[in-house]
């Protein structure tokens, strides 16, 4: 049994069972370590160990939570680096798990929006079963790798290849129509009730004619537009031997994955040793379609964040020459905040502080019309509620009518609060709002998150977290990841956003 994985847990027991399951499906371990209470070597200390076994091709973890999240991600920034997948079972999803998690090892669960985000950053495959880290690991250690996205399905029943299609679109990948030269051979091959579309459709005709599946894949396997092939065939003792010799011999003849599933005729005698036979050759043979579906998408995202990593390499924001006097430490009002991200090189709107009537109307002469204006004091964090914003003002008398009122009703709901004056600023209309904040996470630190902004941050929570520094890849991927994504890009009429003015404000953030 070859022993390609190295595995390290947070869960003894667990990860005890996890062995011994894992060994049943032969998958054998190149080391096993169990963390015990972290005393003084931790989870992540672990998988970096693990990343120089030559024997391990493949690194799993059960994780309940990291104690160090700079150390978890250098280990993981190395292992994609060199490319050895690393596999997680990260818990504590819910409020419930996360108590469970931080009452057995006293780790800090942490926020699974926050891990979830560091996962798909670093390019860890996060995992919810024994069988998708089984599953991968036989795909894996074939040797091959996807060159892109399209799938072909060959199923000697038409049900389980509508399943497995629907599961491998539903995670990412492409069924895309055959045609060409491809269907033509499939439909002289196939009876003419089958289906040659994607999936193929073998049907009972493979159970008369042993030559059937072979003659299928040859056309599969020439097509350019195909990067992997999952074979589901039923194999009975009449046909196993030459479905057995073609599926091989195709394997040889080609260089694309191929992932084996087989259902084998109850009470068959021969049908266990040809599939032998099958693995004996390299294939990967895996435990059902689902499972198939499952280690083709992971395996194909794995190898899509490994050639963007070795392209690119992340972002640091040079810190400002002089950053702006910002006051004692506290909430910062408006005005204070853009002066700070101004010296990050974050363009913000044309505006200026007024502390009479008089000021501000040299301002809104200054900046051009229209202007809004709007109180700023760290006592007032909601503006509009306390009368203190004052929106599309087109000339002097209601600069001014407008900055005396917006003084009185401050001073009318807020008589404690500390109030600067009064920010002038610019209308900006039309566009798209988005919303760019940071956050400190207690396990990885600053986290970035970006969304759609006004009521929909709130009303629909649609957005993406990256942990900083970052790269060109990773903002692309923050901005992709919203599903109000087609909103940036322009509907119904509408520009589309600047996605890269876009991404240099990210980048800096």
């Amino acid at each position: 049994m070859p022993r390609t994985l190295g595995f390290v847990t947070q869960s003894g027991v667990f990860g005890a069972t996890i062995y011994l399951q894992a060994t049943e499906k032969g998958v054998g371990f190149s080391s096993f370590v169990s963390v015990g209470n972290e005393a003084d070597l931790e989870f992540a200390d672990f998988v970096s160990h693990l990343l120089d076994d030559d024997e391990a091709m493949v690194i799993g973890g059960y994780l309940e939570g990291a104690r160090d999240g700079a150390k978890l991600r250098a280990a993981a920034e190395r292992a994609l680096r060199i490319g050895k997948p690393l596999l997680i079972m990260k818990v504590g999803r819910t409020n419930a798990g996360s108590r469970a998690a931080s009452s057995h090892t006293g780790s800090l669960a942490g926020d699974d929006q926050v891990y979830d985000a560091f996962f798909r950053q670093m390019g860890i495959v996060r995992i919810e079963s024994l069988n998708e880290l089984t599953s991968f690991v036989t795909l894996f250690r074939g040797g091959r790798r996807p060159a892109g996205r399209n799938v072909a399905v060959l199923s000697g029943s038409g049900g389980a290849g509508v399943v497995i299609a629907d599961k491998c679109e539903s995670l990412g990948l492409k069924l895309p129509e055959l045609q060409g030269e491809t269907r033509r051979r499939l439909e002289d091959y196939l009876p003419a009730f089958a289906s040659a579309r994607n999936p193929v459709d073998l049907t009972a005709q493979a159970e008369t004619d042993p030559y059937l599946a072979g003659k299928c894949l040859a056309a599969l396997g020439a097509d350019e537009n195909i990067h992997t092939i999952i074979i589901n065939v039923f194999l009975t003792d009449a046909v196993a031997p030459a479905v057995t010799r073609d599926i091989i011999d195709f394997y040889r003849s080609t260089d694309k994955v191929v992932a084996m599933v087989s259902w084998v005729a109850y009470g068959s005698r021969l049908v266990p040793s040809y599939l032998g036979m099958i693995r004996e050759a390299g294939i990967p043979v895996l435990p059902d379609g689902l499972e198939a579906a499952r280690a083709v998408a992971a395996l194909t995202w794995y190898q899509e964040k490994r050639a963007k990593v070795e392209t690119v390499g992340t972002y640091v924001s040079a810190g400002p020459a002089a950053a702006p006097e910002l006051g004692p430490p506290g909430a910062m009002t408006e005005y204070q905040a853009k002066r700070l991200l101004a010296a990050y090189g974050i363009p913000v709107t044309r505006e200026g502080m007024a502390a009479t009537a008089d000021e501000a109307v040299e301002l809104a002469r200054r900046i051009g019309y229209p202007v809004a204006l709007k109180v700023q004091s760290p006592g007032i964090a909601h503006k509009t509620e306390a009368g203190g914003v004052k929106l599309s003002l087109t000339g002097e008398d209601q600069v001014r009518r407008a900055w005396e009122e917006i003084m009185a009703n401050a001073a009318g709901t807020a008589p404690e609060a500390d109030i600067h004056g009064v920010l002038v600023q610019e209308m900006v209309s039309g566009g798209v709002e988005v919303i760019v904040g940071m956050t400190r996470d207690p396990v990885f630190g600053p986290v970035l998150m970006f969304g759609l902004g006004g009521v929909f941050v709130e009303a629909l929570g649609d957005v993406s977290f990256r942990i900083p520094p970052l790269s060109s890849v990773d903002v692309e991927e923050m901005i992709r990841e919203i599903k109000g994504h087609r909103v940036l890009q322009g509907i119904r009429g509408q520009a589309p956003v600047d996605v890269a003015a876009l991404s240099a404000v990210l980048l800096k953030a």
